[in-house]
């Protein structure tokens, strides 16, 4: 069937193959008289399909599921009488005595769930198990890990709660412009904080003995470990869907300025954290607070956006962005350019594996390789039905990354601190310390 009109059906972007396997299944339990059967398929698409084939290919579905209620009870009679066990005319005490022992079972297993539903419900038993739960629910496909006991109902409760039940009609300008205003606004007001921004006193500062860039540093990793710990709390995961969760289908304008402080597993903050406290602590030095921070909140709205419109102008609403990372590619991208030229020197590997390459071109692999994950974006073919392997928001690490470099452009040219900087090498104990040559007036 051909991708247009496998999209004039399903509303949304989807794979052709995934499509027609789907219109296809339909079909089959369609005539079948199975489609009172669990379908590995999302409730939209099946009604959508549902509908196509009925409009399309009349049936009598009805019928189908009478024919096959006849035809499984005529199987349950026409058992074989050579052996008496197998009669339906004839049980073996032994069938009964299984049957009866099935049923104590049953029975057991439903007073237990039910105590367990009671105890759920006191809130003394909620507090303690919301993290256990969360530890519990997520395991990795493919391996042999099992969840070692069903999600508890209120749990459950809190997730349907939090989940967008259908695709609301909206244009697409509805849902770009909002936060379209919001990205130009904390862009603009990020740029004069670093124009007019004048560090305080010793005496003034919260923390006086701590360096300013460790200060800064700290806060910010604070505020992403709080929101992490709120993703642990059921209760809260309506609020934090809707603002510190980018969704194309639905997006909240506020949502640009806080998925950066966003992340749902230790994983994915461990990730973004140790990299931020690496080269942040050094570029806030380089640059100061007022443009670190500039940077950072710019960063972080504009890695945020620019992916939603690609997924909106696309239609890709089955999918969501969240974290810090664009505002690490930033402070990479910035870094690389102040540092232009000289070369890298990490304290995780021997000198000689990293002598000749410099930050130009660390940052040309950063970028070619995120070029070339773009297929996952739409950009070439990709699966977007029945999938479950995480997809990596190359697009916001993109934006990032010319963010940064843009920054980084700017401030060698307009401040004259740079200008004429003495290159030293990256993550040594030299990184940050400059020299300023004389001018020739």
């Amino acid at each position: 069937m051909p991708r247009a009109e496998i999209n004039a059906i399903f509303g949304l972007r989807i794979d052709r193959k995934d499509g027609s396997d789907l219109l296809k299944c339909l079909q089959e339990h369609r005539q079948q008289g199975t489609l009172d059967q669990k379908l590995p398929y999302p409730d939209a698409l099946i009604e959508k399909g549902l509908k196509y084939l009925r409009a399309k290919y009349p049936l009598d579905e009805d019928a189908a599921i009478i024919a096959r209620i006849d035809r499984e009870a005529d199987r349950t009679f026409r058992l074989p009488q050579t052996n008496i066990d197998q009669s339906p005319q004839a049980v073996s005490q032994w069938e009964i005595l299984r049957q009866e022992n099935r049923k104590k079972h049953a029975e057991k297993v439903e007073a237990e769930e039910e105590k367990a539903r009671e105890e759920m419900e006191n809130p003394k038993t909620l507090a303690k198990e919301s993290p256990k739960a969360a530890r519990r629910e997520i395991v990795k496909d493919g391996t042999a890990l099992v969840q070692l006991r069903p999600e508890p109902e209120w749990i459950q409760r809190y997730r349907d709660k939090a989940q967008m039940k259908e695709l609301p009609e909206m244009s697409a300008w509805a849902r770009l412009l909002p936060s379209g205003l919001v990205t130009i606004a904390v862009v603009t007001l990020a740029v004069l904080f670093a124009q007019f921004y004048k560090q305080p006193s010793r005496k003034a500062r919260l923390w006086p003995d701590l360096p300013p860039a460790a200060a800064t540093l700290i806060t910010l990793i604070g505020a992403n470990v709080a929101v992490f710990v709120l993703w642990r709390l059921p209760p809260l995961w309506r609020t934090l869907n809707r603002i510190f969760l980018v969704v194309p289908a639905y997006p909240h304008s506020l949502s640009m300025l806080t998925a950066c402080f966003s992340h749902q597993s230790f994983s994915h903050l461990l990730t973004n954290l140790i990299p931020l406290w690496l080269i942040g602590t050094r570029l806030h030095d380089d640059i100061g607070r007022g443009p670190f921070l500039a940077l950072y909140f710019s960063s972080a709205v504009i890695a945020a956006y620019l992916p939603m419109v690609v997924f909106v102008m696309r239609r890709f609403f089955g999918t969501s962005t969240l974290g810090a990372s664009g505002v690490v590619t930033a402070l990479i991208g910035t870094s690389c350019v102040l540092h232009e030229g000289q070369n890298i020197s990490l304290p995780f590997l021997p000198p000689d594996w990293t002598r000749g390459m410099d930050t130009g071109v660390m940052l040309a692999v950063f970028m070619l390789l995120e070029v070339m994950s773009l297929r996952k974006w739409g950009i070439m073919p990709a699966k977007l039905l029945n999938t479950s392997r995480p997809h990596i928001d190359n697009m916001g690490h993109l934006s990032g990354y010319c963010v940064g470099i843009g920054t980084g452009a700017l401030i060698r040219s307009t401040d004259p601190r740079w200008k004429n900087a003495e290159r030293k090498h990256f993550f040594t104990k030299d990184f940050g310390k400059r020299k300023v040559s004389p001018s020739p007036d």
